[in-house]
């Protein structure tokens, strides 16, 4: 394994207890994570399935006694800490209401169910509860590169001499959707299971969850594959919004200041103009991950087991969360 920077000094006095709720591949790619954290910071103390077997060979773990078919049996003999909720877009209200109803931390992978009615009925679920205990895997938000950006961006709000303009270049593809074996439900909010990667982000950026003050005008016209956005907040900035549907490329996201501009495109990589960086090479050696590992995962890992200083304040909670899904249906919807 590369070295990791400066996050590898942190190490917990307890392992984190996780389990997980669903076996397929998404959540075999969360287990890595978790488990690059090793075992003096994390313990895998169970998994939650429909077919043990199945679930064992996939998992290629041999002691059957940590997967479980019933909720209570997992939280009566694993006693996990935090459940990784990670199963078809069309189940994730189901589960996660039988999930909710147990003492444990949630990551939910996003989207928050398949539309925005049902993200708005998984966070009534835990309304009145303790808020930051339930979070949306959106593991974007956790790239270095993302984590520097948001970094380099708070010292500029918190400057506040300038507005920040944001250009967000979202490449869809139905097509694309069907080939990887997703449902029609699906494919049909495909806006919510995948556009909210990389609106999500740009809206981090300028903050919108926090002020919540902002103007969105939609331009629909005559387009049949293009869908543009612009999202005005007197107080932060611009966020402009492309979305080109039926094509294959990769997201992109890039931000100006009145002193200078960063690039980031694809999501992984930045370029960025020399007033910027010095500070965005530190601060993407510091958020390195094993590149063997999904991208983002490692990162929000440490972040759910308290490693890494504040990287912990990353997390989206469930009412951030269904900010998003709420933005993304004003754009394609109304």
């Amino acid at each position: 394994m590369s070295d990791l920077g400066i996050l590898e000094k942190f190490t917990r006095d307890n392992p984190l207890k996780v389990a997980f709720i669903g076996v397929g591949k998404n959540a075999l790619e969360h287990l890595r994570a978790f488990e690059s954290l090793g075992p003096q910071n994390v313990e895998i103390v169970g998994f939650w399935t429909r077919d043990i077997k199945k679930a064992m060979r996939l998992c290629n773990i041999t002691e059957e006694k940590k997967f479980f078919t019933d909720f209570s049996d997992l939280e009566k003999k694993a006693k996990p800490d935090l459940v990784v909720i990670s199963v078809p877009v069309f189940a994730a209200l189901e589960v996660f209401q039988a999930a909710s109803s147990f003492d444990w931390d949630i990551l939910i992978e996003k989207p928050l169910g398949k539309n925005l009615e049902e993200s708005r009925k998984i966070l009534s679920l835990v309304e009145g509860k303790k808020e930051n205990s339930y979070f949306v895997g959106l593991n974007r938000r956790f790239l270095p590169a993302s984590l520097a950006v948001a970094e380099v961006l708070k010292l500029q709000q918190l400057d506040g001499r300038s507005r920040i303009i944001i250009s967000v270049k979202d490449r869809q593809s139905r097509f694309e959707a069907r080939e990887l074996g997703h449902q029609s439900s699906v494919i049909d909010n495909w806006h919510f299971a995948n556009s909210i990667h990389v609106l999500d982000l740009g809206i981090s950026y300028l903050k919108l969850f926090e002020h919540q003050e902002f103007k969105v005008d939609i331009d629909r016209r005559d387009y049949k594959d293009l869908m543009r956005a612009t999202i005005n907040s007197p107080k932060l900035g611009i966020l402009n919004y492309e979305s080109i549907w039926e094509t294959r490329g990769y997201w992109g996201i890039s931000i100006h200041t009145e002193n200078w501009w960063i690039n980031q495109a694809p999501l992984e990589n930045l370029i960025c103009s020399k007033e910027v960086e010095p500070k965005i090479s530190s601060l993407m050696a510091k958020y390195l991950e094993n590149e063997d590992l999904k991208p983002g995962y490692q990162n929000q890992a440490r972040a759910l087991a308290s490693l890494g200083g504040d990287l912990r304040s990353r997390l989206v909670s469930l009412n951030e969360g269904n900010f998003s899904m709420t933005l993304i249906d004003r754009v394609f919807n109304e």
